[in-house]
């Protein structure tokens, strides 16, 4: 169906709501009893539609053996999400996936799961918006984006059956976007070191968000997910996008300012004028060499660790910002 057939589609459904909605309430203010008992019957109906807004035609309550319309279980909200991508690969090109993931990024659930992942949201976007636009792919045909649609589709669907989820919504489409075999997700993903089971354990938490934003707390029980990232991984990309993976070092060491980030680490206790003197050894352009030396104990490793923390936080001299401490 096209723009002006999907515009028109919505216009009517949306005037015979309306108008459905406005005779009920004249029914139920009419003085004569029979058409009262219209007006609570259309109440009724009207009722029934408001409680189950917001979700798909069919739920995975009780899913028919044999061959299923996978459309009939995508949320409103998912098919939304997918309607626009569409549009825009096909109408002025692009790249599906990557169009997918920038509209599920402007929802705060899916942005809260991304922040579980220890990637930074807006960063995301950026990037995500960067290739969009300096890699411009030629429109592909209709059977092409059907063939990627039904692909990412396929996956939430199995998602969301894993997940033990009642529809299809946003977050089964982010978790299913880690399962795509696709060169350009692939890239994405190894530049923020994150694989596709990262995806489905950040979708869980994105399940929940809601209710425990309302609580202003998250069981600990919940995948580790609860406090912070799941586990400790390196961010790969820095503020300039110039950074890339060292998987080599990560094997061998520890990278403080990722536990710092998750305040882990950094806080000291006395030795100001140590400390200091020490970034300012670090700032300095010639000979940056720092060497601590005391008994154990005495807080060389706590000056380093409130190094990491003060990098983390942007609280060093420009020549340490944006770095790390390995």
């Amino acid at each position: 169906m096209g723009e002006v057939g999907r515009f028109l589609v919505r216009f009517i459904s949306f005037s015979g709501y309306g108008i459905g909605i406005a005779g009920t309430i004249a029914l139920l203010l009419s003085d004569v009893p029979q058409l009262n008992g219209f007006g609570y019957l259309a109440a009724l109906f009207f009722g029934e539609r408001l409680l189950h807004y917001g979700q798909a035609e069919r739920r995975f309550v009780r899913i028919p053996k044999g061959r299923v319309n996978i459309a009939d279980y995508i949320a409103p909200a998912s098919f939304g999400i997918l309607e626009s991508a569409l549009r825009r690969a096909s109408v002025f090109s692009g790249h599906f996936f990557l169009l997918v993931f920038q509209q599920l990024l402007l929802r705060k659930d899916i942005r809260a799961a991304v922040a579980r992942m220890d990637i930074i949201p807006d960063e995301l976007a950026v990037k995500i918006d960067e290739w969009i636009k300096k890699k411009p792919v030629a429109p592909l045909r209709e059977d092409g984006l059907t063939a990627q649609l039904e692909m990412l589709v396929r996956g939430a669907f199995a998602v969301a059956l894993r997940n033990e989820s009642f529809d299809i919504a946003p977050r089964d489409l982010f978790a299913a976007l880690g399962g795509i075999d696709d060169a350009e997700l692939k890239n994405l993903f190894d530049l923020f070191s994150v694989g596709a089971g990262d995806f489905e354990n950040a979708a869980i938490f994105s399940r929940f968000y809601r209710a425990f934003a309302r609580l202003r707390s998250v069981p600990a029980t919940l995948t580790g997910l609860a406090h912070g990232p799941y586990n400790v991984r390196h961010r790969v990309m820095n503020r300039a996008w110039t950074a890339r993976p060292t998987p080599m070092l990560d094997a061998y060491s520890e990278d403080l300012t990722d536990l710092a980030r998750l305040e882990h680490v950094g806080f000291l206790v006395g030795h100001k004028n140590e400390y200091e003197q020490m970034v300012d050894v670090l700032s300095r352009p010639t000979h940056p060499n720092v060497l601590l030396i005391g008994e154990p104990g005495v807080g060389k490793s706590s000056m380093v660790a409130h190094l990491a923390f003060e990098m983390a936080k942007d609280r060093v001299p420009a020549p340490l910002f944006d770095k790390r401490l390995v």
